[in-house]
């Protein structure tokens, strides 16, 4: 056992040399997003329907023009996420804070849910009407070994 301490340590001394402070710091911005949010939310049911490159193209316009709308309030909803983690794990923290941050979530939600079903309404008539009924469809996602609808 004694033969094998001193390596595993200059083993971890230089490996954590290697990397970057701030990556494990509070302050420590996301990497640089190289997609669009809106397109986020739609990723699985894209991919599923194979679109054609005319409609990639068209399909990437509405994420775009959506972006300006969603990118911060999904940003926003995740930090306020974070915020509510922590606050509900510290035995110090104030009720009324806890639910008004609760109730902001909640509003960041519904807001992010209807401009979710307005991007799908626009996506919807690019679609053929088998891809359409593909993308309509609900996702199914394995729970315990078998398929139930999300």
């Amino acid at each position: 056992m004694r033969k094998y301490f001193v390596p595993v340590i200059a083993v971890f001394v230089a490996v954590s040399s290697m990397l970057p402070s701030y990556a494990f710091s509070e302050n420590a911005k996301p990497l640089a997003r190289k997609h669009l949010a809106a397109a986020d939310l739609f990723g699985k049911k894209i991919a599923a329907i194979n679109p054609t490159p005319e409609q990639k193209d068209q399909l990437r316009k509405i994420f775009a023009s959506h972006e300006a709308v969603l990118a911060p309030k999904l940003s926003e909803y995740i930090e306020k996420r974070r915020m509510f983690r922590k606050m509900s794990k510290n035995v110090d923290a104030d009720q009324k804070e806890i639910y008004a941050l609760a109730q902001q979530i909640g509003q960041l939600k519904g807001d992010i849910a209807l401009e979710k079903i307005t991007i799908m309404k626009e996506i919807i008539p690019v679609l053929t009407p088998e891809q359409a009924a593909k993308f309509k469809s609900p996702e199914t996602r394995p729970l315990h070994g078998r398929e139930t609808p999300r």
